[in-house]
């Protein structure tokens, strides 16, 4: 046997704030479609939207600080959950 391509996903809940938030890690040793049109890091906001990180030339000043402003959060959040990457020790302990 030999391993051709492995993929590492891992999803994390994280309460920040009194708000939820869906942090979301995905990598692979190789392309695949998962990754088209993405960073290795998602975040989400309790509502299932996309935290905003992309800043345009046309935005009004406010929407740019609210930009700063998910950026630093994204940032945050992604770093305690890199603080947390191998908490969860899954039981491999199975008959097969």
């Amino acid at each position: 046997m030999k391993v051709v391509q492995s993929s590492l996903e891992r999803s994390f809940v994280v309460t920040h704030k009194g708000k939820e938030y869906f942090v979301n890690y995905l990598n692979s040793s190789d392309q695949i479609p998962n990754l088209v049109n993405r960073f290795h890091w998602e975040v989400f906001d309790e509502n299932h939207e996309e935290l905003n990180i992309f800043e345009f030339e046309n935005m009004t000043n406010e929407e740019k600080e609210q930009i700063q402003k998910n950026r630093e959060l994204r940032d945050q959040l992604v770093g305690f959950c890199i603080k947390h990457f191998n908490d969860y020790n899954p039981n491999f302990k199975e008959d097969f």
